[in-house]
C-alpha cells in the first residue's frame, strides 16, 4: 500500500509541475504589450522653450510653450504694417512640427483666400517668423524625444482704410 501511494504521490507532482510555472513572455511579446499601454497621444513634457521650467507640471509647461510661442509671432509681425482697403476677420491657423531633433517644420498655414490675397507677404512672414524661433527643446514621451505637431490659431482683424 505504501508502495501505491508513493506511486501515486509521485504521479501527481511531476504531473502537476507545469500548473506551478509561470510562462515565461518572448521580448516581442513583452514589447507589445508594453506599446499597448503607451497614449501616443499626449507626451510626458511638452517642448520647452529656454525661459520655461521642466521642473513645472504638464499643464504649466503647454501654458509656457503657448504663449512663448505667441508672443514671438505677434512681436514678429507687428513690425511690418499691414493695411487694408477691406474689413477683415478672420483667423488663421498655423500647422507646424517640433521634430525630436528641435526642427521646426511648417506643415501648412490655412486661411481665407481673401486675407491672403489682401496682405500677400503675411505667409511669408508667419513662416519667416515661425523659422526664427529660438531653439527649442523637443517633446519627450518616455524620456525619449518624439516629434509633435501644433495648431496656432492667429485672428486676423482689420477695418477699412
Amino acid at each position: 500500500m505504501k508502495k501505491g501511494s508513493l506511486i501515486l504521490l509521485l504521479i501527481l507532482i511531476f504531473s502537476s509541475c507545469d500548473r506551478f510555472l509561470t510562462p515565461k513572455k518572448t521580448s516581442e511579446e513583452f514589447l507589445e504589450d508594453e506599446l499597448k499601454t503607451i497614449t501616443w497621444d499626449e507626451v510626458d513634457t511638452y517642448p520647452l522653450f529656454s525661459n520655461c521650467d521642466e521642473n513645472d507640471s504638464k499643464t504649466e509647461q503647454k501654458t509656457c510653450f503657448e504663449t512663448t510661442l505667441h508672443k514671438h509671432i505677434l512681436e514678429f509681425i507687428q513690425n511690418e504694417e499691414f493695411i487694408s482697403n477691406e474689413t477683415i476677420f478672420d483667423t488663421l491657423f498655423i500647422h507646424f512640427e517640433i521634430t525630436n531633433t528641435s526642427q521646426v517644420n511648417i506643415i501648412e498655414i490655412e486661411g481665407d483666400s481673401l486675407t491672403f490675397a489682401t496682405f500677400p507677404e503675411l505667409q511669408s512672414q508667419l513662416i519667416e517668423s515661425i523659422k526664427t524661433l529660438e531653439r527649442v527643446a523637443p517633446a519627450l514621451k518616455r524620456g525619449v524625444p518624439v516629434n509633435t505637431q501644433f495648431t496656432v490659431p492667429l485672428l486676423v482683424q482689420t477695418e477699412a482704410y
